[in-house]
């Protein structure tokens, strides 16, 4: 069998074979999720907490709850040597900076919906250009030897 021959089958093995996934629906799992569909939602029953209650009924007193009360010390304030500045003659320049711009805001725009799945002619005419060339490359090997 020469090499032209056997690329022709190859190609014609590739046309068959897409003509045929494309053909037979059957070749597909009923059971799977694809990328299009919804996810499937359960429902749950969602159980309440339990309302609180207040289990001390005893009526308030307005009479405090004696703490470790605190002593009073008297503090004597210490002299000690303090820095006062002396004002200059030179006035004093404030540098001041200017505000910085709040940086703007461009909202992301909502994701677009699932991808469209391609029609099935779409696919064989890939297929067939993808067997073409690699027909051509083979032909253009041929050639070089």
């Amino acid at each position: 069998m020469n090499r032209t021959s056997s690329t022709q089958l190859v190609v014609l093995a590739v046309i068959v074979f897409l003509l045929a996934v494309i053909a037979l629906p059957g070749w597909e799992v009923s059971n799977s999720a694809l990328a299009q569909d919804a996810p499937a939602v359960t429902e749950t029953d969602a159980t309440e907490p339990p309302t609180f209650t207040p289990t001390n009924t005893a009526a308030p007193t307005d009479t405090p709850v004696p703490t470790n009360t605190p002593t009073n010390t008297p503090v004597t304030p210490v002299a000690t040597d303090t820095f006062t500045p002396v004002p200059s003659d030179t006035p004093t320049t404030i540098v001041t900076q200017a505000p910085t711009p709040e940086p703007s805001f461009t909202p992301t725009p909502p994701p677009s919906g699932p991808v469209p799945i391609p029609e099935p002619i779409t696919v064989v005419l890939f297929g067939t250009g993808l067997a073409a060339l690699s027909a051509a490359v083979a032909s253009r090997r041929k050639n070089k030897e």
